[in-house]
């Protein structure tokens, strides 16, 4: 393919403008040899397709979060025969399976009140 191109250069000289033709012909355009091994289209493609993988997964893990996954219940198994029924109140059960710290009951140092924490001298202040 052929085409004219003129190149015209501007300048200015003593505060007078100039212009003059510097380049006025026909070019011929051709097209470069295209080759499936090309290293440059092949680099290039690879780099784009990593570029757009790269943020489709960045947007699946952030916009689609996967699904919860069902868990299906277990029964308890038969503990066995209980001994004898505990009275509320009655001070009769098996320690057996309570830890020390819980069975332990220290006096603190003026702390806040727990949910099972009554003593009789707090109880008077109130």
């Amino acid at each position: 393919m052929e085409a004219r191109f003129q190149v015209y250069v501007n300048y200015e000289q003593e505060d007078v403008q100039e212009e003059k033709v510097a380049f006025d012909g026909l070019i011929t355009i051709v097209e470069p040899s295209v080759s499936l091994f090309d290293w440059r289209l092949l680099s290039t493609w690879s780099f784009v397709a990593a570029l757009l993988g790269g943020a489709g997964y960045f947007t699946y893990l952030n916009f689609f979060p996967a699904p919860k996954k069902a868990t299906k219940v277990k029964k308890a198994a038969p503990v066995g025969p209980i001994d004898s029924p505990v009275i509320a109140g009655s001070g009769v059960y098996n320690e057996d399976w309570i830890p020390a710290h819980h069975i332990k009951k220290g006096k603190g140092k003026g702390g806040a009140l727990s949910s099972g924490d009554e003593s009789d001298s707090r109880r008077r202040r109130r």
